[in-house]
């Protein structure tokens, strides 16, 4: 999937979407324990954190995973 620009919301949500972490990671509690962390040291955590994230922005209708996004969370993974 090619990564979205930082200011097309409707394709961050997407990609962030696209990485399904509890299956990654084996259960909802070892993903979450990345996403909290959010260590960002590799491509797999950052996706991982933008997953939950995106998750909770379509529950509360926040945009924190966009902000997350923008804010650089792939540099240097």
């Amino acid at each position: 999937m090619k990564l979205p620009i930082s200011t097309d919301d409707a394709g961050i949500f997407a990609y962030a979407m696209s990485f399904d972490a509890y299956t990654i990671y084996g259960s909802f509690e070892a993903a979450a324990d990345v996403a909290r962390r959010a260590p960002r040291s590799t491509l797999e955590e950052v996706r991982a954190e933008l997953f939950f994230k995106a998750r909770a922005a379509r529950h509360v209708g926040s945009d924190l995973h966009i902000k997350t996004y923008a804010n650089g969370a792939l540099q240097g993974v």
